[in-house]
């Protein structure tokens, strides 16, 4: 048997090659890395405007503003098929409804609207009764509730399923059984 290497290997190497010079890297960057670099910058605008060091919630930000723009991507220019890009893009909203819940406190405001309205964030003794403290203390613990359910939640999407405990006879087709869950798989 002869082994026979088709000319496009070689023009292959010799484009590897090439991308290797200094000067393919100076017009690379230029031509593509330069202008890359200012257009994220008007992506993250708002992000970088407010982001601080001492806190953890502007590195949320920052997560979300940039699955926002993934979301978007994969929605309009995806190549992936749609059976597990739709449960990936579900996923994904999902996890920036949570990021968002978690940087704009909304937790109060879930609480209320499942148990009522906080009587008087004052917290006057003199206007303040008993009931109305009952009730206030029952509203801040569902929001605390939810906020812990929430951030469970993000963390388990984001770990995504344990593929390795996946079986073809015990779960069936792979694409029924994927969720869409799992950062790692998050690309187009």
């Amino acid at each position: 048997m002869e082994i026979k290497f088709a000319d496009s290997f070689f023009d292959s190497l010799k484009v590897i090659r090439r991308h290797n010079t200094w000067w393919y890297k100076t017009y690379e960057f230029f031509t593509y890395r330069l202008p890359q670099f200012f257009k994220n910058i008007y992506k993250f605008r708002k992000e970088l405007y407010n982001h601080r060091w001492w806190d953890y919630s502007f590195t949320l930000q920052m997560l979300k503003r940039s699955l926002e723009i993934q979301v978007k991507g994969m929605e309009e220019k995806g190549y992936e098929i749609k059976e597990t890009l739709d449960k990936k893009i579900v996923k994904m909203k999902r996890t920036i409804e949570i990021l968002d819940n978690r940087i704009e406190s909304k937790y109060i405001n879930m609480a209320e609207e499942e148990l009522g309205k906080i009587t008087d964030w004052n917290f006057s003794e003199e206007h303040y009764t008993d009931e109305q403290r009952a009730h206030d203390k029952k509203v801040f613990q569902l929001a605390q509730k939810l906020e812990k359910q929430e951030w469970k939640e993000l963390w388990r999407i984001l770990e995504g399923q344990n593929y390795e405990s996946y079986d073809k006879e015990k779960h069936g087709d792979f694409n029924e059984w994927y969720d869409g869950s799992g950062i790692l798989g998050w690309w187009d």
